[in-house]
Order: C-alpha cells, then sequence, then structure tokens
C-alpha cells in the first residue's frame, strides 16, 4: 500500500508539475504573441508617424510655395498699378498742359484780335481827321 500510496503521490506530483509547465509555457507563448503583436502595432505606428510627418512637410512646403507665389503676384499687380498710375498722372499733366496751351492760344488770338480793331479804329479815328 505504501508503495502504491508513494507511486501515486509521485504521479499525481509529476502529473501537476505537468500541467504546470504547460500552463507556464502557454503563458509564455501568449506573452510572446503579445510582445510581438506590440512590436509589430509599434513598428506599424512609427511607419505610420513618419508617413503622417512627411505628409505635413510635404503640405508646409505646397503651402510656403503657394504664399510664395502668391505674394510675387501682388508685388507684380502692385508694380502695375504703380506704372499705371505714373501713366495716369503723365496723361492727366499732357490734358492739363493742352488746355493751358489752347487757352494761350485763344488769349494771344483775342489780344490781335484787339490789336487790329484798336489799329482799325485808329485807321477810322484818322481818317475821319483827314476828312
Amino acid at each position: 500500500i505504501l508503495t502504491f500510496s508513494l507511486g501515486y503521490y509521485c504521479s499525481k506530483r509529476e502529473f501537476q508539475r505537468s500541467l504546470d509547465l504547460e500552463m507556464l509555457e502557454a503563458k509564455m507563448e501568449l506573452a510572446d504573441t503579445k510582445l510581438g503583436m506590440q512590436e509589430s502595432f509599434d513598428s506599424q505606428l512609427m511607419e505610420t508617424k513618419q508617413i503622417h510627418a512627411a505628409e505635413v512637410e510635404k503640405i508646409k512646403q505646397q503651402s510656403l510655395q503657394a504664399e510664395t507665389q502668391c505674394a510675387l503676384r501682388l508685388e507684380e499687380s502692385r508694380s502695375r498699378i504703380s506704372e499705371a498710375d505714373k501713366k495716369h498722372a503723365k496723361l492727366e499733366n499732357l490734358f492739363e498742359l493742352h488746355k493751358l496751351e489752347a487757352k494761350k492760344t485763344r488769349l494771344e488770338e483775342a489780344n490781335r484780335s484787339e490789336k487790329r480793331l484798336q489799329e482799325a479804329e485808329m485807321q477810322c479815328e484818322k481818317k475821319e481827321k483827314d476828312l
């Protein structure tokens, strides 16, 4: 009986150790799987972050390029407006000059007419005296 009990006890203990060992191996496999999944997740997350950072940088560059082009077009437009304003002022000055020249011509004509009239009056007075 003692041998049987000892054999039973040893078998039971060995069986328990075997179960504990299998349980430990299963836990280790589960931990390895979790670790592998976490590493895979971390790797994918890092890759996603790098892709996101590259896209953000690309968008920043495009935005900067668009802003630069816009600033250049704005400066070009300002330059054109300035040139147009200068031309407009020059044309206004020319117009005023022509108006003044026309007025001068009319005044000169009026003065000549006045002189002719005075000369005609003087001749008339002279003829009247002569008569």
